[in-house]
C-alpha cells in the first residue's frame, strides 16, 4: 500500500511538472544558478516519519530555463524560474522548491521531498 502511494505521489509530482509552462526573463541569471544540474530525491517524509526514498528519481534543471522530471517511468517537461527562496516552476501548477543549503525540498500533496545534487 506504501508503495502505491508513492507511485500515486510521483505521477502528481511529474503531471504537475509537465504542465507547468512560461519564459525566463534573466537568462545569464539563470545559467550561473547553483539549481543547474541533476537532482535526485533523497528523502520522504510524511507527517511525523521520514524514510529514504527508494526509487530513482530526478529532476534536470538546464541553463535556459528548461527541466525534466523523470521517474517511475514517467517524463515530464517543465520550465523554471529563480525565487526568492530557490526556484518554482511556472504555468497552471506552481511548484516552489526551497533552498535548505545542501539540497532542495518541496512540499506536493502532503509529502515532504528532498533532493540531492548529482554530481
Amino acid at each position: 500500500m506504501k508503495k502505491l502511494g508513492l507511485l500515486v505521489l510521483l505521477c502528481a509530482v511529474a503531471l504537475s511538472l509537465y504542465a507547468c509552462g512560461g519564459g525566463n526573463a534573466n537568462s545569464d541569471e539563470l545559467a550561473n544558478s547553483k539549481f543547474v544540474g541533476t537532482w535526485r530525491v533523497d528523502t520522504i517524509s510524511f507527517k511525523d516519519q521520514s524514510e529514504a526514498f527508494d526509487t530513482e528519481w530526478t529532476i534536470i534543471l538546464e541553463a535556459d530555463g528548461t527541466g525534466k522530471s523523470i521517474g517511475e517511468g514517467e517524463t515530464g517537461e517543465f520550465t523554471w524560474t529563480l525565487s526568492n527562496k530557490g526556484f518554482k516552476t511556472k504555468g497552471d501548477v506552481n511548484t516552489e522548491f526551497v533552498d535548505d543549503g545542501d539540497g532542495i525540498k518541496t512540499t506536493i500533496l502532503g509529502a515532504n521531498l528532498r533532493f540531492n545534487k548529482v554530481e
